[in-house]
């Protein structure tokens, strides 16, 4: 993913996983539609959701950690996504 531009989405997935590092980073929560999943950010602040495959892109970059199991999975930043985030210029 270093080789080309981060998405919108992606990006704003990014973000929230930067900004709830000190909670625990994204968790997983069903939607509105029970066949589909959808991440939000740990901190209460921000209740953006981000669709899982816009994270499942994330983790396969090795820009997001997934860990726990369904459903109640959480994705935490990576130092490569901390990187990327910095070469974006999106860290706070």
């Amino acid at each position: 993913m270093n080789s080309r531009k981060l998405t919108e989405h992606q990006l704003a997935a990014l973000i929230d996983a930067h900004r709830s590092l000190n909670y625990g980073g994204l968790i997983e929560m069903p939607s509105r539609n029970p066949l589909d999943i959808v991440w939000t950010a740990m901190d209460p602040t921000y209740k953006k959701r981000h669709a899982d495959s816009t994270v499942q892109q994330l983790v396969r970059a090795r820009l997001l950690q997934m860990s726990g199991e369904e459903p109640d999975r959480r994705a935490q930043l990576t130092e490569p996504g901390l990187m990327e985030l910095d070469i974006e210029g999106a860290c706070e």
